[in-house]
């Protein structure tokens, strides 16, 4: 979280995400209130978007894996996933394929497994219910 207020006080903003204590991913930014140097920080839990874009990088994917892996995990087809993105259906499954190998995932269930359940699996097993934007509710169930 330092780093945040140093980079926020010389660029004027900074975002990141890292592990709370308790593992949850959150979300920091800070900005710059002013010439005399005060930072404003908000932390706040990571959204599913955060946390998977996280998990995807730590994978090495390239940003277009990372276009085709995302669209893969809302059940999108090839056809469907190369119309979205204006490439042929060949060309999705390239990528796919360096997907898996990157990941280690040898289906599209397996990659849906690595980048969704395994990061909310903790939650689940401690009976958290998921609102309807994804986020799990902070109380105990």
């Amino acid at each position: 979280m330092l780093h945040a207020v140093g980079r926020a006080r010389a660029t004027g903003d900074a975002s990141l995400r890292m592990r709370s204590r308790n593992g949850p991913w959150v979300s920091v930014t800070a900005t710059r209130m002013g010439a005399e140097g005060a930072v404003a920080v908000m932390v706040q839990p990571s959204s599913p978007q955060h946390v998977i874009g996280i998990l995807m990088e730590a994978y090495g994917l390239t940003p277009r894996e990372q276009q085709v892996a995302q669209l893969v995990t809302y059940g999108m087809s090839d056809t469907d996933i190369s119309r979205r993105l204006g490439i042929s259906p060949h060309t999705v499954r390239d990528h796919l394929k360096k997907v898996f190998d990157k990941t280690g995932a040898n289906s599209r269930g397996r990659l849906l497994q690595l980048l969704y359940f395994s990061h909310y699996q903790p939650d689940v097993d401690n009976g958290r219910t998921m609102g309807r934007r994804g986020w799990f509710h902070s109380a105990q169930v």
